[in-house]
Parts: C-alpha cells; sequence; structure tokens
C-alpha cells in the first residue's frame, strides 16, 4: 500500500510505522553537518551537489529531487559531493551513477552513505574491482584506498555516528554506522 504525503509517494511500512520512529524519519532529505561537509570540500573543492533539496544543499550548484540527479550526464564538473538518499533501492542507484561517471568521464565523486556490508550495492558498486588492482594503502587507521586501473576508490569509516539534519532544521544521531566513499578517476 502507497500514501501520498506532500506530493511524494511513499510505501507504507507496517514495520517502521510501529518502531515509533516520526515521520521525518522516513524522509530521504537530511542535510550533512556543516562540520562534516566543510572537512570533505577543504580535501576534494566540490563544484556541485549531487543528491540536494532547496533546503539543504552544500554547493552553490546542486541538483535536487525535481532535477532528476540520476537522469543526468555527470561529464560537466571536477569533484561532486553527494549526501545519497538511504530508502530502499536508492544506494545501487547513486552509488552505480557516482561510479559509472567516475570510470566514463574520469571526475570525482564523493559520497556519505550508510556502512551496510550486508547488501548488494556495497559489494557491487563500493568493494568491486575496477579493472587491475594496483595496490591498497591504509593512510589513517579508519581508511582504506584501493589503486584500480579505472579509478581509486578511498573509504573513510566515520569514528561515531552522523548527526544528520533533520526536515525540521535539528540535528540527530544516525541509527547506523557511516562511511564516505570517494570514487576518485582520471583526473585527480
Amino acid at each position: 500500500m502507497t500514501t501520498i504525503r506532500g506530493g511524494a509517494v511513499r510505501r507504507f511500512d507496517p514495520e517502521l510505522q510501529s518502531s515509533g520512529r516520526s515521520e521525518a524519519s522516513l524522509s530521504d532529505e537530511w542535510g550533512t553537518p556543516q562540520d562534516l561537509f566543510d572537512r570533505l570540500n577543504a580535501r576534494w573543492h566540490f563544484d556541485i551537489d549531487l543528491a540536494a533539496s532547496e533546503d539543504n544543499h552544500k554547493c552553490a550548484r546542486c541538483y535536487t529531487k525535481d532535477d532528476d540527479a540520476l537522469s543526468k550526464t555527470w561529464n560537466d564538473f571536477r569533484a561532486g559531493f553527494q549526501n545519497i538518499p538511504y530508502s530502499r533501492g536508492q544506494p545501487m542507484a547513486w552509488m552505480t551513477k557516482a561510479r559509472n561517471s567516475v570510470i566514463e568521464f574520469g571526475n570525482t565523486v564523493v559520497s556519505i552513505v550508510p556502512v551496510r556490508t550486508s547488501e548488494k550495492w556495497w559489494h557491487s558498486q563500493v568493494m568491486a574491482p575496477a579493472g587491475a588492482l594496483y595496490g591498497v594503502t591504509r593512510p589513517a587507521e579508519n581508511v582504506i584506498v584501493s589503486h584500480y586501473e579505472l579509478m581509486t576508490v578511498e573509504i573513510e569509516f566515520i569514528k561515531g555516528r552522523v548527526a544528520f539534519v533533520g526536515p525540521s532544521g535539528k540535528k540527530n544521531p544516525a541509527r547506523f554506522a557511516s562511511a564516505v566513499v570517494a570514487f576518485v578517476g582520471g583526473s585527480r
């Protein structure tokens, strides 16, 4: 069964409803904490926020839900940032788009993702080889960098729980671990 709230179609999830989670927790529009974004932006110098809303975008140039970022060709930026939607099916779609963009166009896409090593998207997009493996490094205790023929994959496991900014502007810690996954293409 689906319900319509504010123009968005949502699947009714009895398990979620009985868990006592608020309506805000059903939203995919949770903002990135400014301090986390600033740390990432200082390193990567983002041109675009690929998964934003009008209220939570972190770059002057952004794609919102209305822009339908997944239908765009991601070839007109050097470094893109995305705090991907976490609802069912979304991580696979966004991480596939990021990976394919980096391999095809040589740009960089940095994503904040839930650490879900039991899910297919984690293994098929984050952990899958991208050509011949040239080497693996560990520049910090919580960072793994895999250097492949077609791109570099950097995974930083964030210590603690990220307090994302909810639709109301209030910060709420996630109930799961998060990671920063950077797909770095040849233009870096």
